[in-house]
């Protein structure tokens, strides 16, 4: 009985590992609007100033869990502040950028998120994507 327990036990581990492998795009890099994998994450546009909106997106980066505000410039074109995001425990980092440009009187956000792991994300990259917009969102308006 122990022998089929741990022969089942390893063939869970092994599909398991081929369901996370083959569950999501194999992706290092998710960029709003430019990912095909992931057509549904757009830039977001809102009716405020640039300056207002970044400090919203700045404000959404210090209050989420495991996001660290790591930098900001700003200049002619728009504001950029770049973040790390951390995986509970803090072994998995993703870089993300963010930024905020205005055009034809809207402010549009776009967001890139890379990991620094080489062999895939599992997902990763957008659901940060995914967790900033909502969290911008429900701020901004």
């Amino acid at each position: 009985m122990k022998t089929l327990l741990k022969q089942l036990l390893v063939l869970g581990l092994i599909l398991g590992g081929f369901y996370a492998f083959t569950a999501w795009p194999r992706l290092q890099e998710v960029e709003t609007g430019k990912t095909p994998e992931y057509p549904d994450l757009k830039p977001h546009d809102y009716g405020f100033d640039p300056p207002t909106v970044a400090k919203g997106v700045r404000k959404v980066m210090d209050e989420l869990p495991h996001w660290e505000v790591t930098g900001e410039a700003k200049g002619p074109v728009g504001i950029d502040l770049q973040g790390i995001h951390a995986s509970a425990f803090g072994l998995v980092k993703e870089d993300v950028t963010v930024k905020v440009r205005r055009e034809k009187g809207r402010t549009f956000v776009s967001v890139r998120s890379k990991s620094h792991l080489g062999f895939g994300d599992f997902g990763q990259n957008a659901r940060n994507i995914r967790e900033l917009f909502y969290a911008l969102d429900r701020e901004v308006f």
